[in-house]
């Protein structure tokens, strides 16, 4: 681990000038923080570094209200250091109300983005990462879920995607780590969440799915008891997505739902990372069953040569029919290419969703050198620049894009 990561793993405090100075380096926003404003009403302490050394020292003071395990307490941290950190990338002036002001719309989608691979060179448990990761792009729910008057099954789409708790007191940290003339109020806001995570089962760590819709899998198996282990994890992962849509509300209507598709459907994969993450191997040798749909073999096809782009709208075409094919009659498909972008693998994975498929999203999630070495020992490398591209454009995926989402790391290859 990282020598600062394991300082404030075994409870060290350090201030953000200290971790500027160590982390700046991998972490170039860190230095822009200074230089980018806030709204002087809203955020009236004054620029994002300085709302963001409040918000670590008040961490520092709630960790002494609470007790949590080093894994947790290391994540905490690091997200109160990390939350706004594409504050730089995403502010700009909005008239609203007939007032101009300071905003960074999508800061925190944006600031997960950008973590997703640097934070990898730190060397933390994976549980930390994930953690990070989530609170960070997750830290302005939990007043949205209040303001909003949101139902139960919010809160608990949302556990299954954060540390509710962890989550709860960044946002306390958040939210007191400023000066505005409705503190108060923001704080309240705050209190209520977790007062509502609490009423609704999900105040704590992050919880498995099973155990957040305690019951369902249990009834689910027992239904589908003459079913193999595929169909019944398809039904219970299509009975949460849906549960937590509002369109069912009983494990019973899963099961009635599942009459439609559960004797013949479509499973399919779709792979997620820059080249050279071994994504083509990864799925030769793990899903030797599956049809593929290759954008880089089709860009061959077309115009002898993968780094051609030229063509790229009659590419997608042609996957497109390619996949809905294998979809429409029920076939194992991998679906390959960067997928980087949300728009770029949501079509995919709506077509999965409209033809009634098993989906699954693979991550490969590793460091940035190590995509760069892995890219210049293939046969179709592609110039470093390009790589640095793509991890420019990464929009780190959500875990409720697909039926399952799967994060793959060097030593699960």
């Amino acid at each position: 681990m990282d020598t600062l990561a394991q300082q404030i793993y075994e409870g060290a405090t350090p201030d953000l000038a200290a971790i500027v100075e160590a982390w700046g380096e991998r972490f170039a926003l860190l230095h822009r923080l200074g230089d980018t404003p806030q709204d002087p009403e809203w955020h009236a302490e004054g620029d994002v570094y300085v709302h963001t050394s409040m918000v670590i020292e008040e961490t520092y003071g709630l960790l002494e209200q609470v007790e949590l395990s080093a894994e947790r307490r290391l994540a905490l941290v690091l997200s109160a250091v990390f939350h706004d950190i594409a504050k730089p990338l995403r502010t700009q002036t909005r008239v609203i109300a007939g007032k101009e002001r300071i905003v960074a719309p999508r800061h925190a989608d944006e600031g997960r983005s950008y973590l997703a691979y640097r934070i990898l060179e730190l060397g933390l448990p994976a549980s930390v990462t994930t953690q990070v990761l989530a609170l960070v792009g997750h830290h302005h729910d939990p007043k949205h879920l209040v303001i909003d008057d949101r139902p139960a099954r919010r809160y608990r789409k949302l556990a299954r995607l954060a540390d509710v708790e962890l989550l709860y007191l960044l946002e306390q940290a958040d939210m007191r780590g400023r000066r505005c003339p409705d503190r108060a109020e923001q704080i309240e806001y705050i209190d209520l969440f977790g007062l509502f995570a609490v009423e609704h089962g999900v105040f704590g760590a992050m919880q498995p799915t099973q155990s957040l819709y305690e019951g369902w899998w249990e009834h689910i198996c027992a239904e589908l008891n003459g079913f193999d282990e595929t169909t019944r994890a398809f039904v219970f992962a299509r009975a949460v997505r849906e549960a937590e849509r509002g369109e069912i509300y009983t494990p019973q209507e899963a099961v009635a739902k599942s009459y439609g598709y559960r004797d013949a459907f479509a499973d399919l994969v779709v792979l997620c990372g820059p080249s050279g993450s071994g994504k083509t191997t990864w799925a030769r040798h793990h899903l030797p069953e599956h049809h593929v749909v290759s954008m880089d073999d089709i860009r061959e096809e077309l115009t002898g040569d993968t780094a051609d782009q030229s063509r790229n709208g009659e590419v997608r075409q042609i996957a497109k029919e390619q996949l809905k094919d294998h979809l429409r009659n029920h076939r194992k498909v991998v679906w390959d290419a960067t997928n980087l972008r949300r728009d770029f693998r949501g079509l995919p994975l709506g077509l999965g969703f409209d033809y009634d498929a098993f989906t699954t999203l693979v991550c490969f999630h590793m460091e940035p050198g190590e995509f760069r070495r892995r890219n210049r020992e293939r046969d179709r490398s592609v110039p470093d620049a390009v790589l640095d591209k793509q991890l420019e454009s990464v929009q780190w995926p959500q875990a409720d894009e697909a039926h399952r989402v799967v994060f793959l790391r060097d030593d699960e290859q």
